[in-house]
């Protein structure tokens, strides 16, 4: 019986994470670290154990659970923007203390531990440029503008994958960063407020789809079942993700579908003209410009990420943008 880590459990990854996990493995023992049990009861299966813990608490974690575990999905971080502006010194230390926290649990189940993944973020790139024709690979970083309050969320996950390299140089922890783009589709939870939600529920409703900014930045996104078959090969936890393949621990891998990266105006135009019309609907995009300090939207970045590395493993992602955004819309329509 394998036994499975997770954090974050109530998001959307590490939930859909445990999801497919039960679906291809029912004796699989699942160890859901949550803020909340109560809440975590109405959202996760139950026949998963969950563990209410702090990860700041150096000990609580292990503590707590009483066991190593095969395999750890670090998936626990803040992903609210408001939250960014409002209370950056919270966001940042909660990724950067909780990953560290992790990372002593994983050197404490010794020989146990077959993989620990680490969930990062595309935001980690910062301001750098690329074109489509040659995206960026996973060394190439750019800056981070420290003076921003929102900038915390970047330089934490940005110092988060940093910790990983040198617990798994120093004490040879077996773990890889899955360096995220936005990911959604099947599943996302209607509460969701992100920009791509913004947009999906525009489209249901029949609204005009108000932009905050001129929409010039570029997004990467990445279907969820797409990042979770990239997420399992990452950690070899299935059958036909056995392979030879060459993983050094500490190494950091982009999870995304270039075929689906554009800028945000020409997202809300995809919405507009192919998503909205399923609805019945007909509806505008336009541009009312807001202070970016009190909307937390991160700054405008030219920035096509690069999935080759992932790709060398045999790693196809297939879901389009459009397909992403019918599932979505989907999940908006149960709650009407």
């Amino acid at each position: 019986m394998k036994t499975f880590l997770i954090t974050g459990a109530t998001g959307y990854i590490g939930g859909m994470i445990i999801n497919r996990i039960l679906k291809k493995d029912r004796e699989a023992r699942i160890i859901a670290v949550v803020r909340d049990t109560e809440s975590a009861k109405k959202i996760l299966p139950e026949d998963v154990r969950l563990i209410e813990a702090d990860l700041s608490l150096e000990n609580d974690l292990w503590e707590k659970t009483g066991c190593p575990a095969d395999y750890i999905f670090h998936c626990a971080a803040t992903t609210s923007s408001k939250e960014m502006i409002n209370n950056p010194t919270s966001v940042y230390d909660g990724i950067l203390t909780g990953t560290e926290n992790i990372l002593r649990y994983a050197v404490k189940c010794g020989s146990s531990l077959k993989r620990m993944i680490n969930l990062s973020s595309v935001e980690v790139y910062g301001s750098v440029t690329s074109d489509k024709s040659h995206p960026l690979t996973e060394e190439k970083l750019g800056t981070i503008d420290v003076s921003k309050a929102r900038s915390c969320y970047p330089l934490a996950k940005k110092r988060a994958e940093d910790l990983c390299k040198k617990y798994a140089s120093e004490k040879s922890i077996p773990v890889l960063t899955a360096r995220l783009a936005q990911t959604f589709g099947r599943g996302v939870k209607e509460t969701d407020n992100r920009v791509f939600m913004q947009f999906a529920r525009a489209a249901v409703s029949g609204e005009d789809i108000v932009l905050k900014t001129k929409g010039r930045s570029i997004g990467n996104y990445c279907g969820i079942d797409d990042c979770l078959d990239a997420l399992l090969l990452l950690a070899g936890i299935e059958e036909e993700y056995k392979r030879n393949y060459s993983f050094t621990n500490g190494d950091i891998y982009n999870v995304v579908n270039e075929q689906n990266s554009m800028s945000i105006f020409d997202m809300a135009v995809l919405v507009r003209d192919k998503i909205a019309p399923l609805y019945g609907h007909h509806i505008k995009v336009r541009i009312e410009e807001a202070d970016p300090e009190k909307t937390g939207y991160a700054p405008d970045s030219c920035l096509y990420m690069s999935a080759q590395k992932l790709r060398n493993c045999e790693w196809e992602p297939m879901q389009s943008l459009e397909k992403m955004y019918i599932d979505a819309c989907k999940e908006i329509e149960k709650m009407m």
